[in-house]
């Protein structure tokens, strides 16, 4: 298969399981020789530097939301010329895939994705998402059975169970459960680390 560009699309830039997984298929995706970038629609917590340093992919900040108590308005003029500024990213890097990582994301970037045709536009679902409302899930799950998102994944079984009463349909959902990321284990130390197990230095 012909290497792929591919985004990878997250809210914020916060520690939280679904930025950590998006960070990991990064990594892997472009070990395996695609051409990957990733945007977060605003920096919560101050990680851009960080993230980017520990990153070997483009890492992109849209600046979408200037935060709480900066005014309806402001956001408003924020949140459009973001996502102005990712209808502009996808058209002229051909993006092959997108992928998004949070129901907010899903919403906002994946309708861009359509009508920039993005080829593949997959949304994913990491779980119940406290505070948000019926009419927002309801608009979430019309995009899915209507082909703005061509899937969406479920990264637990009973994230399945969650995608199906929202009302997504079953021929829409994907199961595909967060993978481990083994940690690095230095030949020097394996010894050691079989004799604590009780397994001997073999």
């Amino acid at each position: 298969m012909k290497p792929l560009s591919i985004l990878l699309l997250g809210t914020q830039m916060a520690t939280g399981g679904a930025q950590r997984v998006l960070l990991d298929q990064a990594r892997w995706f472009h070990e395996h020789g695609h051409k990957v970038f990733v945007i977060f629609l605003y920096d919560k917590e101050g990680l851009y530097e960080k993230w980017q340093a520990d990153t070997p992919v483009k890492i992109i900040n849209l600046q979408a939301f200037r935060g709480h108590g900066k005014g309806k308005v402001g956001n408003l003029l924020s949140l459009v010329r973001g996502l102005f500024s990712l209808w502009k990213f996808l058209r002229r890097e051909k993006i092959d895939v997108i992928e998004t990582f949070t129901h907010d994301s899903n919403m906002v970037a994946l309708p861009i994705a359509w009508l920039a045709r993005v080829p593949v536009r997959i949304a994913t679902h990491h779980g119940v998402i406290e505070g948000f409302s019926r009419w927002r899930e309801r608009i979430h799950s019309w995009m899915v059975n209507h082909n703005i998102a061509h899937k969406i994944v479920a990264v637990s079984q009973k994230t399945h169970e969650i995608s199906l009463r929202e009302g997504i349909r079953e021929e829409r959902i994907a199961v595909i459960t967060n993978g481990i990321v083994p940690l690095p284990i230095e030949n020097r130390i394996r010894p050691e680390l079989r004799k604590e197990a009780g397994m001997g230095v073999g």
